[in-house]
């Protein structure tokens, strides 16, 4: 499947955002977490793959939790990872997850 980049929000009628088969629907709608799960069941990562591989939990923890290959160099459609201060300590932030959408020849990336 063509990776296509997304640059604009998920339609409300987008099931890999808007269904139970995002977890995170609808408790975390528009939360990053919602975003990364529903963006990797669009870019065709089977829901069965998601469940094993992929947290349930705050951003900050899917570095150390998930269990999805890990490496420097993003590629197309990766979740990016990062935590806020000390982990596991709310008062500093919960971090963030981000997925990859373009690549560009000096090697900068754009985001969602």
């Amino acid at each position: 499947m063509e990776f296509k980049p997304r640059k604009l929000q998920p339609k409300k009628d987008n099931k890999c955002y808007y269904s139970k088969e995002n977890f995170e629907y609808p408790t975390y709608v528009d939360e990053c977490t919602w975003y990364a799960w529903g963006r990797e069941l669009e870019c065709g990562v089977p829901l069965s793959e998601m469940k094993k591989k992929c947290p349930t939990t705050n951003a900050e923890n899917w570095w150390y939790d998930t269990k999805f290959d890990k490496r420097i160099l993003p590629e197309l459609g990766d979740i990016g990872v990062y935590h806020c201060g000390k982990r596991h300590h709310a008062a500093d932030g919960m971090g963030h997850v981000f997925v990859v959408e373009e690549i560009f020849k000096d090697n900068s990336i754009r985001i969602t």
